[in-house]
């Protein structure tokens, strides 16, 4: 279990889980991704570039690479990522990726990503005033951490208060990451009920609010 009955995490669960994802790190980086990066090459030197035919091959490695790391109990969306990062120096294939895939994915699955972790939000979870209380909390101590650090540092390397304040800005958005990292825990049990729905709106305030204020803190050129 991932949890014990005291509410704390199962070492041996913990440990277990290291190790099925040091193992699978590793045979996808050590072993999968030199003969992926020779089979690319042999392909495009043959075909003179990436066909749709190499695309569904990685596409198909994409999802069991999902599949087998769900059922080493990491979460899938880990193993579709580490097989992303074992090929992000193959220019060639990155390029015809981002060209025939990319825009199936931003238009299709990311909106089905983000109205699943959507499903996962329950405002009425916060109808209490303790729960209320927890998700001010986590609002605050996200965007303090992350403003406070960024503007300190900018002001004390010499930058002007605008300067810095923008910068704070810029670097408090959480962006997709976030999400995923939220779904993660939520897989694992880490961060569920009232406080995924209290990082989730920390997120999601993190991301809207750079916009109209970068657009006060930046002269228009």
């Amino acid at each position: 279990m991932a949890l014990s009955l005291s509410g704390s995490l199962d070492p041996s669960w913990v440990l277990l889980r290291l190790l099925g994802l040091a193992g699978f790190v590793l045979g996808v980086l050590v072993v999968l991704r030199p003969f992926l990066k020779r089979a690319l090459h042999r392909h495009v030197e043959r075909h003179g570039s990436i066909s749709s035919g190499a695309i569904t091959i990685v596409i198909i490695l994409v999802l069991a690479s999902a599949v087998l790391a769900k059922m080493i109990g990491v979460v899938a969306v880990l193993g579709a990522m580490l097989l992303g990062i074992s090929l992000h120096d193959e220019r060639s294939f990155v390029e015809a990726w981002e060209l025939r895939v990319a825009p199936f994915v931003r238009a299709l699955l990311l909106p089905v990503f983000f109205t699943n972790t959507g499903l996962r939000v329950d405002l009425g979870l916060l109808g209490s005033s303790p729960m209320l209380l927890l998700a001010l909390a986590v609002i605050l101590l996200g965007f303090t951490t992350k403003l406070g650090g960024v503007f300190l540092a900018a002001r004390l390397a010499g930058e002007p208060q605008r300067t810095a304040s923008a910068m704070a800005v810029g670097m408090n958005t959480r962006g997709m990451m976030a999400f995923v990292a939220l779904d993660v825990g939520h897989e694992l049990g880490l961060a569920t009920g009232a406080m995924f729905t209290s990082l989730a709106l920390m997120a999601l305030l993190s991301d809207f609010l750079p916009t109209p204020l970068l657009k006060r803190w930046i002269p228009r050129r």
